[in-house]
């Protein structure tokens, strides 16, 4: 087999890739600084082609195919990004596999799976302007994929992407704390604090690992093996209720609260942050004094609910949820589509963390619905009248919805959502939610929602009832 070119989107055919072409991307891939001047030139004429159209490249080291994109660095400057979570991961000699670099080595600041919010080439946490005007609405722009993330919000989403769940079917795997923190420990097994050192042996999920001196105790052990370039640090992880400031705190009293060194930045709506419940994530660093450890910087993500910690940027974002939910129930228990499709869709929904390349520009949705059609398993090799050839997002086995909460209703407001709008099409139809209409008591979301499921039905049967 050889490398194919795919659209996501659907509106282009999957093709074969040129001999010719695939040999450059083999070689600008293992050896740019030896390639020659004509290799580089048709390196970058072919991934700029790939990313202006929104095109993927499906290796055939693996008879699942795995994906990967073209991501730009810079002026004429392009490389190739591994689709992040993938479910499907490159083969090991493969040479677009990410590579793998040798236990204490030094890793580059651009890898998108390191993690330091203390770095000396990174910019200052974004966050919200405190004068904001009561409608602005702020969240953190979203990271492009195999980008590294670049402030403790960024880093608290990719523990949430790397542990999927910012996905519904894991998030509801793990409705307890406990249970979803050790989701996300584990996820850190696969992440990196220099120099090279998994993620997870800096990572505490205890409060009381805090309070008792346990992380000063650690640190002040590892401070002698980290890079003299670099500042010991670590990460504090846990839900938390409240942010007031440059404190977060508890409903437990007993949990006591903390206290950062700067303000805690979390999703706004004018001047108030979106409350809770939320992941806390905390970095603790050497104070200026070099007397203390003390928890520097510190972010506060919104979630569902303590038992569905999938992210939200909005109470209005977190009323669609429920009502999200029991959409995906209704369309996998609907009578009316298992009698026209032969059987139950199965319907994945996902909160994107990740900013989605796209003709015209990146987005990021607000959720993601992706129904896959009964029977098909065109991802897996040998699935039931599916060539391997077809993988993971063939259009004819899997439609995708973009579901857009709306929270205000200006002009301006509306202007900057159709620009966006216009953009996410090309990933699939954009459905909208009212939240301004959902009401004290969230029944209006819920009439939302099974509105957009008879919509959803409709388009389904209409896709694929003839099939």
């Amino acid at each position: 087999m050889a490398l194919r070119v795919t659209d996501p989107n659907g509106a282009r055919a999957d093709r074969e890739l040129s001999p010719r072409l695939a040999d450059v991307l083999r070689t600008g891939k293992d050896d740019w600084s030896n390639a020659s001047a004509p290799v580089r030139r048709a390196w970058r004429r072919t991934l700029r082609y790939l990313r202006r159209n929104g095109l993927r490249i499906r290796c055939d080291c693996r008879p699942e195919g795995p994906e990967f994109v073209a991501r730009r660095l810079g002026q004429e400057r392009y490389t190739t990004a591994n689709l992040p979570n993938a479910e499907v991961q490159h083969a090991e000699d493969c040479v677009f596999r990410r590579g793998k670099v040798r236990a204490g080595a030094w890793m580059p600041g651009g890898n998108a799976d390191l993690l330091n919010p203390f770095a000396r080439h990174e910019r200052r946490e974004d966050a919200p302007d405190p004068d904001a005007a009561p409608r602005t609405y702020w969240r953190p722009p979203g990271v492009s994929t195999g980008e590294r993330p670049k402030t403790m919000l960024h880093v608290a989403r990719k523990l949430l992407q790397t542990a999927r769940l910012n996905t519904l079917a894991a998030a509801d795997r793990h409705p307890e704390p406990a249970d979803w923190l050790a989701r996300i420990a584990g996820a850190a097994r696969t992440l990196y604090v220099p120099p090279r050192i998994p993620a997870s042996r800096f990572l505490f999920t205890d409060p009381e690992s805090w309070r008792s001196g346990e992380v000063g105790r650690y640190l002040d052990a590892a401070g002698s093996n980290w890079p003299q370039v670099e500042r010991p640090f670590a990460f504090l992880c846990w839900p938390a209720d409240r942010v007031e400031g440059s404190e977060v705190s508890w409903t437990k009293p007993e949990e006591g609260r903390i206290a950062a060194g700067d303000r805690v930045v979390s999703p706004s709506i004018g001047r108030n942050p979106v409350q809770g419940p939320y992941l806390f994530l905390g970095a603790v660093a050497r104070s200026e004094d070099g007397t203390r450890w003390e928890c520097a910087r510190a972010c506060a993500q919104p979630i569902a609910a303590r038992d569905c910690p999938v992210p939200v940027d909005s109470g209005y974002e977190r009323g669609a949820l429920g009502a999200l939910r029991e959409l995906v129930r209704a369309l996998h228990d609907s009578p009316a589509l298992k009698q026209a499709l032969g059987g139950a869709v199965r319907v994945a929904l996902e909160k994107p963390l990740t900013a989605i390349e796209v003709a015209g520009g990146p987005c990021l949705p607000d959720f993601l619905l992706t129904v896959t059609r009964p029977g098909a398993y065109g991802h897996l090799p040998g699935g039931p009248g599916d060539p391997r050839h077809r993988g993971r997002y063939d259009p004819r086995d899997r439609a995708r919805f973009i579901v857009e909460v709306m929270g205000f209703d200006d002009p301006e407001y509306e202007a900057r959502k159709e620009r966006t709008h216009a953009r996410m099409t090309r990933i699939g139809p954009v459905l909208r939610m009212e939240g301004r209409a959902f009401g004290p008591d969230g029944n209006g979301a819920h009439r939302q929602g099974r509105r957009m499921a008879e919509q959803i039905g409709i388009d389904l049967r209409r896709r694929w009832a003839a099939g």
